[in-house]
């Protein structure tokens, strides 16, 4: 079964909005099983699952650490082209090159860890934010943009990555739009 949400504007304007969701199925409930495609055979990023996760918490991870991660792909939604996404342990860390920051717009503040660096040269803006993956906890980041003018440059919406695990499911959901 499928819904539909129309709206329109004063008559002149319609945009319209269809969002699909499976008669059992709402925001929080474990996607559907990944395809097993060459891509995740040949060690693409996948999901998340919750076997990833570990039942205890850990430390957040030091820089050096990051190393030892593993990219991860979206549950929804899709990573922009400069940006990554990793999973350490409990951990996501989502970082995008050019932008000029990120923050968190929900979720623990005392469990979220921004960074934010320019490159060497000076010319390469790069916003780091780690966040955890765990039981019953919600996180929702947002990623500025850049936008070149005819003569200037302006902050613009970036990325937003929403990070939400609810109890009864099996799996934590990572969306990125």
């Amino acid at each position: 079964m499928k819904n539909a949400l129309s709206w329109a504007v004063r008559g002149t304007f319609v945009a319209a909005l269809a969002i699909s969701v499976d008669a059992g199925r709402a925001w929080g409930s474990s996607p559907p099983p990944a395809s097993t495609s060459s891509a995740v055979a040949s060690g693409a990023a996948a999901p998340v699952k919750g076997s990833d996760i570990p039942a205890t918490a850990s430390p957040v991870p030091a820089d050096a650490e990051w190393a030892g991660g593993r990219a991860i792909a979206v549950s929804h939604g899709s990573l922009p082209k400069n940006c990554t996404l990793e999973l350490l342990r409990e951990w996501a860390r989502m970082t995008c090159t050019g932008a000029p920051g990120v923050g968190l717009v929900a979720g623990d503040p005392k469990s979220a860890h921004v960074s934010s660096a320019v490159s060497g040269d000076g010319d390469k803006l790069t916003a780091s934010i780690v966040l955890p993956i765990r039981r019953s906890e919600a996180s929702i980041a947002a990623f500025l943009g850049t936008d070149q003018g005819y003569n200037a440059a302006s902050t613009s919406e970036g990325a937003v990555l929403q990070i939400g695990w609810r109890d009864g499911t099996d799996d934590p959901l990572v969306i990125v739009h």
